[in-house]
């Protein structure tokens, strides 16, 4: 549940980032306000493809990192970085 809110802590950061008011910034992205309300409070997760259109939008790309768990050895293993354009 945690990485939900911090999703959802990311999506309200990358809009207030674009200046706009929720309605606003839907209407940019191409989704309904109600659906960016649900992401930005955690009730629901949002596809990679939406975080895509969402950071597009604010001038941002997506970062995706896989981690070890704390006390596990692991190879590094390199950030994969995708131009929202690509996802979309």
């Amino acid at each position: 549940m945690e990485s939900e809110f911090q999703c959802a802590k990311q999506v309200i950061a990358l809009r207030k980032a674009s200046g706009l008011n929720q309605r606003d910034f839907a209407k940019l992205v191409g989704i309904k306000q109600p659906q960016l309300a649900r992401i930005e409070s955690g009730k629901q997760v949002a596809k990679i493809e939406t975080l895509a259109k969402l950071a597009r939008s604010a001038g941002y790309d997506v970062e995706i990192r896989f981690v070890a768990p704390k006390g596990k050895r692991s190879h590094k293993v390199e950030p994969l970085r995708i131009s929202a354009k690509e996802l979309v």
